[in-house]
Formats: structure tokens, C-alpha cells, sequence
């Protein structure tokens, strides 16, 4: 069973994981050609290679190669951008400022709309208001002309005394 840590743990861009496959394939074909027996194997009888193959001292110095590779391995788990915690991009809540405008002049008592055009706006109103809340919202009433009715505010509650209270009169 995963801890709690290990759930956590995920990779933002995992897909660059798959830039690890040419890596590996090229790691190996690197290292077969630095591989004397595989140069030298078509040509000397194997039975005398063993004995032809002079091998420096191993362990004296750090092959180029394995630098090379364990850098560019790191470089790409480094892009899929692993991370323990995920966080939202910016964009994906909106909090910007919002002015509603709100059309109160006589046509809106029509009741083509249940209960009627005016308070079914208002209803609208309420639900965009709770679906935005934390965000500024202000509120301008016309009929005719515009007038403020509520400058931006993060406060909803601020906003329902004026809201109700809005009629074509």
C-alpha cells in the first residue's frame, strides 16, 4: 500500500519521461563501441582476444560517457517537472472584477419569465455571486440612464439589500 507521501509525488509534464528511451539507446550504442571485444570480435579468434585485450587499471578514472548520460537523465526528470504538490494554473479561477449591469425599466415586469423577467435577473444575479465568491463585483442599474448601484466589492452580502431592493420605479 502507497504512503501518503508517495501519493502525493507526481510529475507535472510526464511525457518528457519518454526522451529517456533515445538516451538509453544511444547510452548503449556509445558504450558498445568503447567496448574493445566488440570492435576487435570479427576480426581476432575469441579464444585469443581474451588474451590480447590490454585493460587499464579499472576504477582510476570516470568514463565521459556515464557524466554525460547521468546529466542529460537528470536534465530530463527535471523537465517532466516532478513535484509533491499540484498546484492550479492562474487562470483557472476567475477573479477578476465584474460589473453587472441590470436593465430595471418597465418592460422587465413581463411574466413571460417565472415569476418575472426582473426577478428571475435577480436570481441570475445571486447565482453568479455565489459561484464568484472572494471575487470583486459591482452592480449599475439603468433605465434610461445608469446609476452606481454598487461600486466592487469581494463582499456578496454588501450587494443582496440593493439587489433586492431594485424595481422599475
Amino acid at each position: 500500500m502507497r504512503d501518503a507521501a508517495t501519493m502525493s509525488f507526481h510529475l507535472l509534464r510526464p511525457l518528457w519521461l519518454l526522451a529517456l528511451i533515445p538516451l538509453a539507446v544511444v547510452f548503449a550504442v556509445l558504450l558498445r563501441r568503447q567496448d574493445v571485444r566488440a570492435q576487435w570480435g570479427g576480426v581476432i579468434a575469441p579464444h585469443l582476444l581474451t588474451h590480447l585485450i590490454v585493460r587499464p587499471e579499472q576504477g582510476r578514472y570516470v568514463n565521459p560517457v556515464y557524466l554525460v548520460a547521468a546529466g542529460m537523465m537528470l536534465g530530463i526528470i527535471g523537465l517532466s517537472g516532478p513535484t509533491w504538490r499540484r498546484e492550479l494554473p492562474p487562470f483557472v479561477e476567475d477573479k477578476a472584477p465584474l460589473m453587472i449591469a441590470l436593465a430595471v425599466g418597465s418592460s422587465m415586469n413581463e411574466t413571460d419569465v417565472a415569476p418575472s423577467r426582473l426577478e428571475r435577473a435577480k436570481q441570475k444575479i445571486r447565482d453568479l455571486l455565489a459561484a464568484r465568491a472572494g471575487a470583486r463585483t459591482g452592480l449599475v442599474a439603468f433605465a434610461g440612464t445608469a446609476h452606481l448601484v454598487m461600486p466592487p466589492t469581494d463582499d456578496r452580502s454588501v450587494i443582496e439589500p440593493f439587489l433586492a431592493a431594485l424595481g422599475p420605479g
